[in-house]
């Protein structure tokens, strides 16, 4: 096993690390688009700092920070941990350990045991909360029922438009 630092416990700044083993797969910690996917590089650092931007931007976060990740062993055994913190913070991943570095607040961990990854996730959501349902509008009903009313609209303005003798297409206004 690599060496691995002290915990450090100052006025503003929390760090910790923890030793892994070679066949470590880890998974997750917050919401970003790395274009890497969700699996963590070995050699990186994650910042964890919510922000309101586009998603479309490469490796940047988004609105969560959420300090979680799941460790998925060669043998298909899975574990998660949560740091419940929300303060900013870097997580250093070297391979052989991972090292949360926060700039305050308390060192809150909780230890999800698994031992499959939906077990784990199933452990995580009872702990956070479960996410909500999808309303039904948000599944594409509200888009038939725009294209029905536009419809209606063409149909409708093409017949008072004929009488006025100019043309109107209500879909180059409505639809991008």
């Amino acid at each position: 096993m690599p060496y691995v630092n002290n915990m450090v416990f100052k006025d503003q700044f929390l760090e910790i690390s923890t030793s892994l083993p070679e066949s470590a797969s880890l998974y997750g910690l917050g919401e970003s688009t790395r274009l890497a996917g969700l699996k963590l590089a070995p050699g990186s650092k994650y910042t964890l700092w919510a922000e309101d931007v586009a998603s479309r931007n490469p490796n940047v976060n988004l609105y969560g920070a959420l300090p979680f990740y799941m460790d998925v062993r060669k043998d298909g055994d899975c574990h998660g941990v949560l740091l419940l913190n929300s303060n900013g913070m870097d997580v250093l991943y070297d391979g052989d350990k991972l090292t949360f570095k926060v700039i305050g607040g308390v060192l809150d961990f909780y230890f999800f045991s698994g031992p499959s990854p939906l077990a784990v996730m199933e452990q995580y959501t009872k702990l956070v909360g479960r996410p909500a349902p999808m309303p039904y509008w948000s599944l594409g009903g509200s888009v038939w029922i725009l294209f029905l009313m536009l419809s209606s609209l063409k149909v409708n303005a093409s017949i008072s438009m004929k009488r006025r003798e100019f043309k109107f297409n209500p879909y180059e206004h409505f639809l991008v």
